[in-house]
Parts: C-alpha cells; sequence; structure tokens
C-alpha cells in the first residue's frame, strides 16, 4: 500500500502497524521469589586459598548441607 505525504510517496510494509499486534492486557502472573543463596568463602587450615562455597539455604542446615558435599564429609561428622 502507498501513502502520500507532501511530496513523496511512503511505501506501507507487509506488516501492519502497532495496532495491530496490540495485546490485550492479561492477569499479571505471580512473582516466584527463588529462595535466597548465600555464598561464602572457605578454606581448611592446611590451605592457602580460600574456596567458594555455596548455600543453597541460608541456614543452619544448608551450611552443613554445602560442607559436607564439597569436603565430601559425613553430615554426623560436622
Amino acid at each position: 500500500e502507498e501513502l502520500e505525504g507532501e511530496g513523496s510517496v511512503l511505501k506501507r510494509g507487509p506488516y501492519g502497524t502497532e495496532d495491530d499486534f496490540a495485546v490485550p492486557p492479561s492477569t499479571k502472573l505471580a512473582r516466584i521469589e527463588e529462595p535466597k543463596r548465600v555464598l561464602l568463602y572457605v578454606r581448611k587450615e592446611s590451605e592457602e586459598v580460600f574456596d567458594a562455597l555455596m548455600l543453597k539455604t541460608p541456614s543452619l542446615k544448608g551450611l552443613m548441607e554445602a560442607i559436607s558435599d564439597k569436603y565430601d564429609v559425613p553430615h554426623d561428622k560436622i
């Protein structure tokens, strides 16, 4: 489709206007908040360099799980 305006011809593309693509307002989705994570830097006494330890849940249980997973220590030894 051609549109004429002050001495020039404008060609309209095969795509519609913004109004053609309008999306009706939808209901808002509830935001799902992910649990907070905590990043600690830890090391064994024998090590010189600290290493990152990510706690999936910021609790004592989360700390114990992270230490157990990282250093292959049974939960009952912590």
